[in-house]
């Protein structure tokens, strides 16, 4: 089971098939598997497909302070795992806020980014305060509802390996993530701009019925948005 480590922080990773690599990043709360649950190990042949357990959750290391999930430490983890495999530069496909770990990613490192892929990443208005109630949400009813999103997206019950075979999300480390990013979000409408990586943005039109993913895609200068009709994540 490999790990690599970032300032004493042990990130969990796995490596599948062989060809260019290309970094998969789930959203906050879920782990590495969720790639695999969701079929995309299936569909990818003919990468090297690297995947971790985001900081926090799985078999990664949870530190306990804001500033250990500050979205430049969670960077620093794939540069870490990159490096670990001897990987100079890489594809990144990220999802939700693994998508905003692409962004920042490619903002602070473009020669370690071949391209980008950022599925369910929409940046709201720097005045949201969607990231704080979602934090206080959790804290008082837990992490319980992620299975229940996941489900309506995938279509069927999760699988019982995946539900309850695996370390037991943190509550508190969630929400620490939901306010450790929120001063990169108030940034991001200044960031986008200067991302030179090409990138493509994937929504479902149920997702972002206000069109945040195709505003996103716009301000990026070689960015393309593709909306997949039905789909709300």
């Amino acid at each position: 089971m490999p790990y690599a480590t970032n300032n004493g922080v042990r990130i969990h990773y796995e490596v599948f098939g062989g060809g260019p690599p290309l970094f998969l990043y789930a959203g906050a709360g879920y782990e590495w598997d969720l790639w695999k649950l969701a079929g995309y190990l299936d569909r990818l042949k003919g990468f090297q497909l690297i995947i971790n357990d985001p900081r926090g959750f799985g078999r990664s290391d949870r530190p306990r302070t804001l500033a250990d999930y500050r979205i430049r430490n969670q960077v620093q983890d794939v540069l870490t795992v990159m490096d670990d495999l001897r990987v100079s530069s890489a594809a990144f496909w990220g999802h939700s806020d693994g998508a905003w770990v692409g962004f920042a990613l490619a903002d602070a490192h473009p020669s370690r980014l071949k391209a980008l892929i950022a599925a369910g990443g929409a940046v709201g208005p720097p005045e949201s305060t969607e990231r704080e109630d979602l934090a206080k949400f959790v804290h008082n009813n837990g992490l319980g509802f992620l299975n229940g999103v996941f489900e309506k997206s995938l279509g069927k019950k999760l699988p019982v390996w995946y539900t309850r075979r695996r370390p037991r999300r943190d509550p508190e480390i969630f929400g620490l993530q939901m306010r450790a990013w929120v001063p990169w979000m108030k940034e991001a409408w200044n960031v986008l701009p200067g991302i030179k990586v090409p990138t493509l943005i994937i929504t479902g039109d149920k997702e972002d019925p206000t069109g945040l993913n195709k505003k996103m895609a716009r301000v990026i200068p070689d960015a393309r948005c593709v909306v997949l009709r039905g789909v709300s994540s």
